[in-house]
């Protein structure tokens, strides 16, 4: 049988693997000729391309998921079990292809942040609604499944509101659209509720949650969101749950 290298004289890869096991390259060195070859860096750059090609792609797919997610919560109102249609949620957001929708739907279902209940007739799961209201509430965090450059391209990070009777709390931002600014004070104010008498808090708490109702419909009805505010502003005594009442009226253009 031909060897199959000169040095080792060995008579299959096996044997040059222990040979070379064995020896250092300067025990033979003398044996060794020289040799030309090239380089293709073509090659190596275009290895880079699909890579940096592959990594926008998890981008686009890591941010229509969370489009989808935050659209079933606010179709669902945050409330688990209730049925939706997921392809016309995926045709409102302009995709219409089937088999693309099916594979968003097999993911959802896969990591168990949805219900499937009949075919497209789906429901968010606790786990699927818990993620997205922690990407609402802390978007400058990653979740389970969402890192929080994906996040804030949706939600934009609030300044918190100082709560207590002598604390003050300037809240002059610019919202841009954007509902988990008026649900990160809507937040604040309901901890500002915690000092009240258990059944002032029990009324101002339900007016809170009517408020939050609104606020992630798709159509918010300015009319209960004023005498709503207006009801909970006799129980908001202090300034800093009073500016955050004020601060989500204006944000729905409601006079105060």
């Amino acid at each position: 049988m031909k060897n199959k290298s000169s040095i080792s004289e060995a008579e299959s890869y096996g044997q040059i693997g222990e040979f070379w096991d064995a020896h250092d390259l300067s025990e033979v060195w003398d044996e060794t000729e020289e040799v030309n070859f090239e380089i293709d860096l073509q090659s190596e750059n275009y290895e880079k391309l699909i890579t940096m090609d592959n990594a926008d792609l998890v981008s686009q797919k890591q941010r229509k998921r969370y489009e989808i997610l935050l659209s079933l919560w606010r179709a669902s109102n945050g409330t688990a079990h209730r049925n939706i249609n997921f392809l016309e949620i995926c045709s409102n957001l302009g995709i219409d292809d089937f088999e693309e929708a099916q594979e968003y739907l097999n993911y959802f279902a896969a990591e168990g942040l949805i219900n499937n209940n009949a075919g497209f007739e789906i429901g968010l799961s606790h786990k699927g609604i818990v993620e997205i209201e922690n990407s609402i509430y802390y978007p400058q965090k990653s979740t389970e499944h969402f890192p929080s450059t994906i996040i804030q391209n949706f939600n934009a990070p609030v300044g918190s509101v100082q709560t207590g009777p002598h604390n003050t709390s300037n809240v002059n931002q610019n919202f841009e659209n954007n509902v988990s600014e008026v649900l990160k004070l809507l937040n604040e104010l309901k901890n500002s509720l915690k000092d009240l008498p258990i059944e002032q808090r029990q009324e101002a708490t339900e007016l809170t949650d009517f408020i939050e109702g609104e606020i992630v419909s798709e159509s918010p009805n300015k009319t209960k969101l004023k005498a709503f505010l207006k009801q909970l502003g006799t129980f908001t005594v202090d300034t800093a749950s009073n500016i955050a009442a004020t601060a989500i009226a204006k944000y729905y253009g409601i006079d105060s």
